[in-house]
């Protein structure tokens, strides 16, 4: 959370911010209703093969299964961010990373790794009212919580300047 320079901040991720990244990503949420769909399937298919239930008996046949998919899908929504930033810090990610952004580029710099994206590189930019997500692939995005940035203003000046070089990078074809 501290301030370099103007075009600059200084980011540590929280198990949060993850959270966050996975109700914001289409990808994932697409994964998240197939894998649900598909034991449901799993679940009244195994009904019908092994105990002949047919009709309406198919949906209590399958409730179980349809529980099983949420109490799952909970832990790993609870559990999954926490492992994530546990490995960060057991790979030498618990110092902040800092992130520049102008009109050319975006660059991580850390002291494990420094990275640049051009914004022609950036798949889609989301800004939420806590965060604002850069998304490199589908489900892999560069997250800017709106606590590295000094106040809400500025933290609205860099989602509508991430905006702007976005759409520059990308014009409507």
């Amino acid at each position: 959370m501290d301030r370099i320079a103007d075009d600059e901040v200084s980011i540590t991720y929280e198990a949060s911010d993850f959270r966050a990244l996975s109700r914001t990503c289409k990808s994932c949420r697409r994964r998240l209703v197939t894998s649900g769909m598909l034991l449901l399937a799993i679940g009244a298919g195994s009904a019908y093969l092994f105990e002949g239930t047919r009709g309406v008996d198919l949906i209590y046949a399958a409730l179980p299964y349809v529980l099983i998919w949420m109490v799952m899908v909970a832990a790993i929504y609870l559990l999954s961010p926490m492992w994530q930033v546990r490995q960060r810090r057991k790979s030498g990610w618990a110092t902040p990373m800092k992130l520049r952004m102008n009109e050319a580029e975006i660059a991580i710099h850390h002291e494990v790794q420094s990275l640049q994206h051009r914004w022609a590189a950036i798949k889609r930019v989301v800004a939420t009212r806590d965060r604002l997500f850069l998304f490199t692939t589908d489900s892999c995005a560069f997250i800017l919580p709106r606590r590295a940035f000094a106040s809400d203003a500025e933290f609205q000046r860099w989602s509508e300047r991430a905006g702007a070089y976005w759409s520059d990078a990308h014009p409507a074809g």
